[in-house]
């Protein structure tokens, strides 16, 4: 059978190490139809399973790297064993930024995963009260999504208006005013002082001095570059791995791509964090143009 990437001249081995035990799918469903409950009960996998069997790559399931040893151009696995490789791409996303003072709460909950979306479909309904921390698009979404399964919703934004980050004040405010026309609480400029909880949280006393009662919690105030495990490795990490517009990193035979790495923006003279699904996308084909010795702007 022939390997992948005959065709340009590669006929080694692929493998491709997934923390989660779902082969790669796409997240924005996530937070909209499938936390809705309609249609499938599964997102859109990238490829079907007899794609990857077809072209030889190897799905590591349920086991995530651990340690980068470049030195062996080695990366060390969760499960203790370890992968050796000629090149690597990093391209581990991020995780959810957490609030400390809601950590360890039984109905606390984050939006990253297929198991995240299938644990918090399962408590949203009718009746329910769902505090939302964070007016981001995450936030936004889990709200109306929420509210559409007939919870009631309240959204807790630090801000003076939902998605303050990417927006101009004016139109945050208008995103929030449709959220309330549908049926949504939102409360700008909000922190959490007090917790009040049994296991569970139960109410949140803001720094407005209002309370929310709550049933469920979602925490969704951005997220952060999953790179904790390259600690030691000797590669820069402050903020996510420096790369070139190609995703080359400083280590010969590594690159990164995604939220995982942030590039070189010449307008800007300094490197930037990612920000979207096609951004990673196009990094990717680029990064493996580089891998396989070929023309990055290929990838453009």
């Amino acid at each position: 059978m022939p390997r992948p990437c005959a065709r340009y001249g590669y006929d080694g081995s692929v493998r491709i190490v997934c923390a989660e035990p779902h082969r790669p799918y796409d997240r924005p469903p996530l937070s909209k139809q499938l936390l809705a409950g309609t249609g499938s009960a599964d997102p859109p996998a990238y490829r079907p399973v007899e794609w990857y069997r077809r072209e030889s790559i190897e799905l590591l399931l349920g086991v995530a790297a651990s340690a980068l040893l470049p030195a062996e151009h080695r990366v060390v696995l969760s499960d203790g064993t370890s992968l050796s490789y000629d090149r690597l791409l990093i391209a581990t996303g991020s995780r959810p930024r957490r609030l400390p003072l809601l950590t360890g709460y039984e109905n606390v909950w984050s939006l990253r995963t297929l198991d995240d979306c299938r644990g918090l479909r399962q408590v949203v309904a009718a009746g329910r009260r769902l505090a939302v921390i964070g007016g981001g698009f995450i936030g936004l979404e889990v709200a109306a999504t929420a509210r559409g399964r007939g919870a009631e919703v309240t959204i807790i934004e630090a801000a003076p208006s939902p998605l303050a980050g990417v927006l101009e004040p004016e139109l945050g405010r208008w995103f929030g005013r449709l959220h309330e026309v549908r049926g949504v609480r939102v409360l700008p400029d909000a922190t959490i002082e007090r917790i009040h909880a049994n296991g569970a949280i139960r109410r949140l006393r803001l720094s407005t001095g209002e309370i929310v009662e709550a049933d469920d919690v979602v925490v969704g105030i951005g997220v952060e570059p999953d790179i904790g495990w390259l600690s030691g490795s000797g590669l820069a990490t402050d903020g996510g791995i420096p790369v070139d517009a190609h995703g080359r990193t400083a280590m010969p035979e590594v690159l990164a791509a995604g939220d995982a790495a942030t590039t070189f923006d010449p307008r800007l003279g300094r490197h930037v964090a990612g920000s979207h699904w096609e951004a990673a996308g196009r990094q990717a084909v680029r990064g493996a143009c580089v891998m396989l010795g070929l023309d990055p702007g290929e990838g453009r």
